[in-house]
């Protein structure tokens, strides 16, 4: 989509949003969940993303460029079903395995700052088959977790 904007205030014009909340409503009704990054630095599209995130049911992230990766990884483990009780964040994601199955960093949490360690060789995804229930299966990362996600299944536990 194109997205239309006042020259003059740098702003989405009333047809960029407008179409903008009908695809929101197509998500909704088809069951799509959206999940918003708050970037804007002036907050003169806060209201705008609240909407969408009270239309269709999704969450709203209030972040900056710096920190959207720690939210991205922050909701993969909560996902997984990681106790995540004791960290405010995993910050500073420091070093990845030539695989991708290990991420080791530091983070900020009750007790101050600390060191933390993710092992993914097989995480979680809701799988759905074509008139069974959705269940919760482990799967080896990340091979395995992008084949299913191509299939239409979910990351994490299922609901």
């Amino acid at each position: 989509m194109r997205v239309l904007e006042d020259h003059q205030h740098g702003l989405p014009v009333r047809e960029t949003l407008e179409r903008t909340m009908a695809e929101v409503l197509r998500c909704t009704k088809a069951g799509i969940q959206i999940n918003t990054f708050a970037l804007d630095i002036e907050r003169s599209q806060f209201p705008f993303v609240e909407q969408i995130a009270k239309v269709n049911g999704g969450r709203l992230f209030y972040t900056d460029v710096d920190d959207l990766g720690s939210y991205a990884l922050d909701d993969f483990v909560k996902h997984q079903g990681t106790a995540m009780e004791q960290w405010s964040s995993l910050w500073t994601p420091m070093a990845v395995s030539d695989d991708g199955t290990t991420i080791a960093g530091w983070g900020v949490g009750f007790q101050w700052y600390g060191g933390w360690v993710l092992d993914m060789k097989k995480v979680f995804v809701c799988h759905a088959s074509p008139g069974h229930k959705a269940e919760t299966i482990r799967v080896e990362f990340p091979k395995a977790f992008d084949e299913h996600l191509a299939d239409g299944d979910t990351p994490g536990r299922c609901p």
